[in-house]
């Protein structure tokens, strides 16, 4: 079988390090950042084996919203519609398709913030963490949810996203042009580390190491973004 091509699509910020993919110079590579690109060439796979492209390949739902141009949209009545106050900024906080109970202390921090949220809360498929954010009273306008194939339009109606490192929805919040407050700790994968230094060195958010430094950096985003407007430029963001 040493006679099929081979080619490895690279779902990570980086091709090497602890957890590598890139395993053979004989292979193919596609590598979704330029980071990843230097890293596969450097461990010496041919030129006309490397493969860059614009980002981390994503759910084509996201791509519909933006079509590779700057596209504002009105989100007054989306937002609304859902119940949630259409003079007030909606923060997104996710964990990812599994779900985690850091997605529960990351959103009791943020009604600590001066400034009123609605907030948006996607559990993913943890149903015992779902049952305990439908108990709690919330004093802000919220929507929880679990598993969810929306999130793309949950991005698009929100002015920022509160989240773990995930190579996937930090590429999916920068591709819609969405401020990202990512958490950056000890005990964050190697893997995912690149992520927060790529997300700090672009200018596409902050980072947190604690859940009770959240609404202070939330704070200050909303004073960075100025008066509050409802329309809302979904830029994409090249990675």
């Amino acid at each position: 079988m040493l006679h099929i091509p081979v080619l490895v699509v690279i779902s990570d910020f980086e091709g090497t390090g602890v957890h590598s993919w890139i395993q053979s110079k004989t292979d193919n590579v596609l590598c979704g950042t330029s980071l990843c690109r230097q890293q596969a060439l450097q461990f010496g796979v041919p030129p006309n084996q490397v493969y860059q492209i614009s980002g981390m390949i994503l759910r084509p739902s996201f791509y519909d919203h933006v079509r590779g141009k700057a596209t504002v949209v009105d989100r007054s009545a989306k937002v609304a519609e859902l119940g949630l106050d259409p003079t007030k900024r909606t923060c997104l906080v996710f964990w990812g398709g599994v779900g985690n109970r850091k997605l529960m202390a990351a959103s009791l921090a943020l009604l600590n913030c001066k400034h009123q949220l609605n907030l948006i809360l996607l559990c993913g498929h943890n149903k015992p963490l779902y049952n305990s954010m439908k108990q709690i009273k919330w004093p802000n306008k919220v929507i929880i949810e679990e598993y969810t194939p929306n999130v793309s339009f949950y991005m698009e109606i929100s002015d920022m996203i509160v989240c773990k490192p995930g190579p996937g929805v930090t590429s999916e919040a920068a591709l819609l042009g969405l401020p990202i407050l990512v958490e950056w700790s000890p005990f964050t994968l190697p893997q995912e580390v690149a992520v927060c230094k790529w997300i700090i060195s672009r200018g596409l958010g902050l980072s947190f190491t604690r859940s009770k430094q959240i609404s202070g950096l939330v704070d200050s985003l909303c004073d960075m973004m100025g008066e509050f407007e409802p329309t809302r430029k979904l830029r994409p963001v090249p990675i």
